[in-house]
C-alpha cells in the first residue's frame, strides 16, 4: 500500500484554471492547501499565504506546465514563486511532488518528484481533448464540411493517432504521414491512406485541411508555395510549431497554431484527467 494518501491532505502550487478546478474536486475527499491560485470559497481549501504552509501536506501538486521562464513557478496570482527556493524548503518527511518539467536539477533527497508530461494515461486522454479541439478549429476555419474532405495529418503519435479515427468516423478522407515503417504498418492497418513525406510535396494541392503534430519543420517554402489558397492548416506541435506561420501567411494560407488545447476547451475534463492521473501515480508508488 502507498505510504501517500490523498484523504490525509493534498497541496497545490500555482497552476491554472485546471488546477482550480482540482482543488475543487479534492476538497470533496480531503484538506487542500493552495499558494498561488485562485480558487474559491470553500471551507476545504485554505489559501496559504507562506509558500512552507503547503509543505505540511505529503502530497504536492504544482503547475502543469511547471515554468515558463525556468526561475519561477506558472502561477495565476502574479506571485514569483521561485523555484529554487520552493525546493529549498526544510521538510521533515519524504514528499511526493507531482509536476510537469522541472528544468534544474534537484538534490533534495526528501522528494520524490513525478513529471506527470511523462506519463502515457496522462498523454493519452489529453490527446482526446486535443482531437476534439483540433475538430472544432477545423470547422470554425474551413467553409466546408469535414465528411468527404481531404485531410492530411503529419505525424502518427498519440495525437495523430486519435485525430485520425475521430476525422474518419466523421465521413472525412484521412492521409496520414509519418516516418517510420511500424507507423506505416498502423496507418495502413487502421484504414487511413498513407503519404511518405517524399510524396507529400508532389500531393499537397489536394487536402482540404492539413494539421501538423510533429515539433519540428516538416514543410519547407517549397512545399508550402503549393498548398491550394482555400486550404486550411493546424499546426497542434508544441512552440514555435511545425510549420513557419510566416511562409504560410505569405502566402495567403490560412493557418492557426493551437496550443494547450484540453485546458482552453475541456478545463473541466483536463482537471478530471489530472486527478485520475495522480490517483493512478499513488497507486502504484
Amino acid at each position: 500500500m502507498s505510504r501517500y494518501c490523498i484523504e490525509h491532505g493534498v497541496s497545490i502550487v500555482g497552476g491554472d484554471a485546471r488546477l482550480t478546478i482540482v482543488s475543487k474536486i479534492l476538497s470533496e475527499r480531503t484538506k487542500v492547501c493552495t499558494y498561488g491560485l485562485d480558487t474559491e470559497d470553500n471551507k476545504n481549501i485554505l489559501q496559504c499565504r507562506d509558500i512552507k504552509e503547503v509543505f505540511k501536506n505529503n502530497i504536492i501538486i504544482t503547475a502543469i506546465p511547471f515554468s515558463k521562464d525556468g526561475v519561477n513557478i506558472n502561477n495565476m496570482c502574479n506571485e514569483n514563486i521561485n523555484i529554487k527556493d520552493f525546493f529549498n524548503q526544510s521538510i521533515n518527511d519524504n514528499k511526493l511532488i507531482i509536476t510537469g518539467k522541472v528544468p534544474i536539477n534537484v538534490e533534495n533527497k526528501k522528494m520524490q518528484i513525478i513529471n506527470i508530461l511523462e506519463r502515457e494515461d496522462f498523454a493519452v486522454y489529453n490527446a482526446i481533448a486535443t482531437a476534439e479541439g483540433a475538430i472544432a478549429s477545423i470547422v470554425e476555419n474551413t467553409k466546408i464540411t469535414i465528411y468527404d474532405s481531404n485531410i492530411l495529418i503529419l505525424g502518427f503519435g498519440r495525437i495523430g493517432k486519435v485525430l485520425a479515427n475521430r476525422l474518419k468516423g466523421l465521413g472525412a478522407n484521412v492521409y496520414c504521414s509519418a516516418r517510420k515503417d511500424d507507423d506505416f504498418a498502423w496507418i495502413e492497418t487502421m484504414g487511413y491512406k498513407t503519404i511518405t513525406y517524399e510524396q507529400v510535396e508532389n500531393g499537397i494541392l489536394k487536402f482540404d485541411v492539413i494539421v501538423n503534430t510533429i515539433p519540428a519543420e516538416v514543410l519547407n517554402e517549397d512545399c508550402i508555395k503549393n498548398i491550394k489558397k482555400e486550404c486550411f492548416v493546424l499546426d497542434l506541435a508544441s512552440a514555435p510549431g511545425g510549420i513557419d506561420s510566416r511562409i504560410l501567411d505569405k502566402y495567403n494560407i490560412k493557418n492557426e497554431l493551437y496550443l494547450g488545447i484540453p485546458g482552453k476547451i475541456a478545463p473541466v475534463t483536463s482537471a478530471k484527467i489530472i486527478v485520475k492521473t495522480i490517483e493512478n501515480i499513488i497507486k502504484n508508488i
